[in-house]
């Protein structure tokens, strides 16, 4: 869909504003075939995947590293949150249409710790610990397959990264996860990289971390002058010049 796509590329320049509206125009299209078919799978993911998007959009601008400006972090959290549970309401749907889905097992486990993530921020109160603890034992589950894909790997990793509260992190598993995406992309991702350097940095493994990270910032473009600065860039560029 070319809306998102546009909306996608914003958000990766930081364009936060500017990719909102697109990612709600394409919410539009996407409930409409939902609400055509409710068991049309294609049609619930594609609303699952715009939520999540746009969701993510919410938490870079939340994000100091990635924010252009510092902007209203508490109101990025609550929209970012807004949207996350939506995704994972929808989410559900999907599962109980197919019970055995690991992907979607996975998606749903992911977003779920960011929910408890962006509610630990805000200070809500509620279950969250538990509900993040049930999704990490999901994505444990998942990742340590022999078969798990790229994609699972990193929800995995990122997951025992960010989890809140921060005792719920495993650095170590999220190495193992991050070592095994970057194998089966044979090194040449960027995200799969930062994913990985991040996994370092949270470990200890600090020289691993810039090493890493200045691996995949090699793999991007070279960046012109007076350009916007991409936000892959922006957190390579950090863990690159990490010394603790």
């Amino acid at each position: 869909m070319l809306l998102r796509k546009e909306a996608n590329a914003l958000e990766r320049l930081g364009e936060y504003a500017q990719a909102v509206p697109l990612f709600e125009q394409s919410l539009v299209i996407v409930a409409r075939n939902v609400d055509q078919d409710p068991k049309d799978t294609r049609a619930l993911f594609d609303l699952v995947t715009v939520k999540d998007d746009e969701a993510k959009s919410y938490e870079d601008a939340a994000d100091p590293v990635q924010a252009a400006t510092s902007g209203d972090r508490r109101a990025n959290l609550v929209f970012a949150e807004k949207n996350l549970a939506q995704a994972a309401a929808g989410l559900e749907r999907l599962l109980k249409l197919d019970p055995a889905n690991d992907v979607w097992k996975a998606f749903l486990a992911s977003v779920q710790v960011r929910i408890g993530v962006a509610r630990s921020a805000l200070h809500k109160p509620g279950n969250s610990e538990e509900l993040s603890r049930k999704a990490l034992a999901t994505l444990k589950e998942v990742a340590e397959r022999q078969q798990a894909s790229p994609m699972v790997l990193d929800q995995a990793a990122n997951a025992f990264l960010i989890v809140e509260p921060a005792a719920l992190r495993n650095p170590q598993f999220a190495v193992a996860c991050a070592e095994r995406e970057v194998a089966m992309s044979h090194g040449k991702t960027p995200s799969n990289l930062l994913t990985l350097a991040q996994a370092y940095r949270a470990s200890g493994q600090i020289e691993k971390s810039r090493t890493t990270a200045m691996e995949g910032l090699a793999l991007l473009p070279a960046l012109q002058p007076e350009s916007v600065k991409p936000n892959i860039r922006k957190r390579l560029e950090k863990e690159a010049q990490t010394r603790f």
